[in-house]
């Protein structure tokens, strides 16, 4: 998991609730774009180096995505599903990561919005805080995303 502070913002927890003009990480000479190629390469060249060792990862960045207090949801599904595939398409297909698991990680309130589909993610499920039986958001989350047990991780590297 990665707390993916806001870009232009900085790194951490607290910096990933902050609210940004998603729009401006698109834009080609704006604070935000520059810092947001530059944490993606950051982190895209971590994962490289558990690539080269044959190590697979559970990559299930920008957790929690619907519940609207971190940066990456705060935009709405279109603004998410941009960001999710523009890092997916990075990872994946310009540096080669073949090592990726990928984990689309809803809050307890999930929105078929977001959903990227699911070519860019290989397993999905709720984030909940909540106890007990999960009947309900399990149903949820099933009805946006299918039948996941039929979903090939056909990417990862042998």
């Amino acid at each position: 998991m990665w707390h993916w502070g806001a870009p232009s913002e900085g790194e951490g927890y607290n910096q990933s609730k902050m609210t940004i003009d998603i729009d401006r990480c698109f834009e080609t000479g704006t604070e935000e774009h520059t810092a947001m190629w530059k944490d993606l390469k950051r982190i895209a060249d971590h994962l490289t180096e558990l690539r080269d060792a044959n190590i697979p990862v559970l990559c299930r960045p920008m957790h929690e995505f619907d519940g609207g207090w971190f940066w990456y949801g705060k935009g709405g599904g279109e603004r998410f599903i941009r960001l999710w595939r523009s890092m997916f398409d990075y990872f994946v297909k310009e540096r080669k990561l073949d090592n990726l698991i990928w984990v689309l990680c809803h809050c307890g309130t999930p929105k078929a919005d977001r959903n990227p589909g699911k070519a860019f993610y290989d397993l999905a499920g709720p984030d909940t805080y909540g106890r007990g039986i999960q009947a309900a958001l399990y149903k949820t989350t099933q009805s946006i995303h299918g039948d996941m047990d039929a979903h090939p991780l056909s990417r990862l590297g042998s």
